[in-house]
């Protein structure tokens, strides 16, 4: 069932996070697992109208927001102060998947909450 939802992501970014949740028990799910795999079809059904439209020659502003959070991960209890690195890594994902529609970004800007992440950032070394 996660596998078939996969192919969605490029359109539906708002599913990316609730399938890769559900995905970390792919291995051994349990019941709960696939219950979430539903509520995430039935989400799909009720929003059929919702979705990245890409129309060619349109142009618009690709901006990530992150926001740190402490203990925030509701499985393992850790904090999440690596989300910056995350929303790095989603939005280098998406800007990849905007290019296979030639949409090409040079430039994406990312504000972030977090003082060491920003910081980290500023560093050249």
């Amino acid at each position: 069932m996660i596998g078939s939802l996969l192919y969605l992501t490029a359109s539906r970014p708002d599913i990316v996070l609730a399938l890769g949740l559900c995905a970390r028990f792919q291995s051994s799910p349990k019941e709960s697992h696939f219950t979430a795999v539903k509520r995430i079809f039935h989400y799909l059904v009720g929003t059929t109208d919702l979705g990245i439209w890409y129309s060619k020659g349109s142009h618009f502003d690709f901006v990530a927001y992150c926001d740190a959070d402490y203990a925030g991960d509701k499985m393992e209890r850790k904090s999440t102060s690596g989300a910056f690195a995350n929303c790095c890594s989603q939005v280098l994902w998406i800007k990849n998947q905007l290019e296979d529609y030639s949409v090409w970004y040079s430039h994406i800007p990312i504000y972030c909450d977090n003082t060491s992440a920003i910081n980290l950032s500023k560093n050249p070394i």
